[in-house]
């Protein structure tokens, strides 16, 4: 908002190193069922490594960062070798999700029935079955998070490393998010304490599968949309057991779930490492070095069996 040509992300800094800025994930192209927005560019950070968050907002951010730093400073410091002596720890959790309230639409026969009140040709419109298109493309989620890590602190410094895994399904069908991290910090004095080393590393590899519920559809509408205009009498497949024909005013939503084909893969590496030499008790230096590399393909496609008739562009 407060630019033409940039974005209006605030500026990422982890462990002293200001993230490149832009989408680590690139968005989805439209083909027929809108466009989608990227990932957020903290979506390879484990959130059980996060120590603390704080956030720059005045002009102290712009004075620090410059004008990269226009829209705030989001500061994230990582969990270091703090703790007396060696411990371990591990963490485990699954959740549940699924759609809290489900939209109160036409059953069938109400549809058949609202029809013929409207006065169109129940021959038309009635098609035999009764779907209910929410229940097709929505789903009970699972979702599973497990964290380890291990911490030791010594008289000349300490470590912390830890490795993070989590599997989030999304509630419509195909929708997921599966992250693997790993990360070591350490530390180490020497001098008297007159000068320290941080060292500071993390990789990830995320791994997206998209539903097509993008925005701008059109009036044929992305899946959620075309599952809440459909006929409800239509069928989910034909009797050959292959799914029910797309025309220009009906968009199957399973055909879409199982025609459309997009997912994404990024690799990530974020590393820092900073020396502190403190040249008297009021004065200090200290030497920052950072290093970011992310990698990410996405690639996007649809079959040719989900047919153009619908308003799709194949790929």
């Amino acid at each position: 908002t407060s630019s033409v040509r940039g974005g209006n992300q605030p500026l990422y800094v982890i462990d002293g190193v200001p993230l490149t800025g832009g989408a680590a994930t690139p968005g989805g192209p439209d083909f027929g069922a809108g466009s989608q927005s990227p990932r957020n560019p903290l979506d390879f950070l484990n959130p059980d490594d996060i120590e603390s968050i704080s956030v720059l907002k005045d002009a102290s951010a712009g004075a620090i960062y410059g004008s990269r730093g226009s829209n705030g400073v989001v500061l994230i410091t990582t969990k270091r070798g703090t703790a007396a002596g060696p411990s371990m720890s591990v963490s485990s959790s699954m959740s549940i999700s699924s759609v809290r309230k489900k939209l109160d639409l036409l059953s069938a026969g109400e549809y058949v029935s609202a029809g013929e009140a409207a006065g169109a040709d129940p021959s038309v419109i009635d098609f035999g079955a009764a779907t209910d298109w929410q229940d097709q493309i929505f789903r009970r989620a699972v979702t599973q998070d497990h964290y380890l890590s291990y911490v030791e602190r010594t008289q000349t410094g300490g470590y912390h490393i830890s490795l993070g895994y989590a599997d989030q399904q999304g509630i419509v069908h195909k929708a997921s998010l599966e992250r693997l991290t790993a990360r070591l910090n350490a530390d180490r004095s020497l001098l008297d304490d007159r000068l320290q080393f941080q060292l500071s590393l993390t990789g990830s590899r995320v791994t997206d599968r998209y539903a097509p519920v993008g925005n701008t559809a059109g009036f044929n509408g992305n899946l959620v949309g075309a599952a809440l205009q459909a006929n409800p009498t239509r069928p989910v497949f034909n009797p050959d057991g292959k799914t029910y024909f797309q025309t220009a005013d009906f968009r199957n939503p399973v055909a879409m779930l199982a025609y459309i084909h997009d997912g994404a893969e990024t690799s990530r590496i974020l590393g820092s490492a900073a020396a502190t030499l403190d040249v008297t008790d009021w004065l200090s230096y200290k030497l920052n070095l950072g290093y970011e590399n992310t990698e990410s393909v996405r690639r996007t496609g649809i079959d040719s069996a989900l047919g153009a008739s619908a308003g799709f562009d194949n790929i």
